[in-house]
């Protein structure tokens, strides 16, 4: 994760700088979403498209970023099937020079990555540096305004949108089957995640703030998602017969 912390003008004035800036934000208005997440078959911004970008505005204006790290610690986990892997989280400065004025403005980021070996550092900082650029100009991340559909094929993407939140509710048929339902909060109870990050996490991938509400498909690939080895979770061990049935009614046990 990453996020601003602060804002620090090491000159008096920056006026140019700060205008050159301006201008750069004006000039990124938006990021395609280039990037897929074949597992849950949403659309992202990849670090690449943002640095292409914002590299390209600020060349124009005769600025360049220099990027710095400051400070970095790691902790070691655990994963929820067994795996050691490790975080680290590192501390850094951004500062942007002006090469016609001399001005320089610096603001601060942090950022997470997660790797087993020895590459958890590399993408904390490829992270931060995405954050730093996209939160320093306000860079939404949209699709193509060209493209009439969107730039999505909205039957395949799970990610919430507005069209999505408004689909009847599926039939019988599709909707999630209780096996499926106790399995998640089998799993949920296994990995020690509580009621508010499931909600959250479903209403994230599938615009969905109730279990009851998934389809087959979407308790599949939350179910494939809580296994990913690569997610940090702990809890206690909580085994499918142990959960109990659900109630006459009842359509989920969170």
């Amino acid at each position: 994760m990453s996020e601003l912390t602060t804002i620090d003008t090491k000159k008096d004035g920056n006026k140019n700088l700060v205008k050159k800036l301006v201008h750069v934000m004006r000039q990124v208005k938006y990021i395609q979403k280039r990037g897929r997440n074949t597992h849950f078959g949403y659309t992202y911004a990849t670090e690449a498209d943002v640095a292409e970008k914002v590299r390209e505005a600020l060349a124009d204006q005769n600025v360049i970023m220099l990027p710095s790290v400051i400070g970095y610690s790691y902790r070691e986990i655990t994963t929820a099937k067994g795996r050691t892997e490790f975080i680290c989280t590192v501390d850094m400065e951004f500062t942007f020079y002006d090469g016609d004025s001399g001005e320089s403005l610096t603001i601060k980021m942090s950022g997470d990555g997660q790797d087993s070996g020895d590459k958890a550092i590399f993408k904390a900082i490829t992270g931060c540096t995405k954050y730093a650029q996209m939160k320093s100009f306000m860079i939404p991340t949209g699709d193509d305004p060209e493209d009439d559909n969107g730039g999505r094929d909205d039957e395949k993407h799970s990610v919430a949108t507005k069209s999505s939140l408004k689909q009847k509710p599926q039939s019988k048929a599709d909707a999630a089957t209780e096996a499926q339902l106790k399995k998640l909060y089998a799993m949920s109870r296994e990995l020690g995640i509580d009621k508010e990050t499931m909600t959250a996490t479903m209403q994230e991938l599938y615009g969905k703030s109730s279990s009851k509400e998934l389809t087959k498909k979407e308790a599949s690939g939350l179910i494939e998602y809580l296994s990913d080895p690569t997610n940090v979770f702990e809890g206690k061990e909580v085994a499918v017969e142990d959960v109990p049935d659900l109630d006459e009614g009842q359509t989920s046990l969170f």
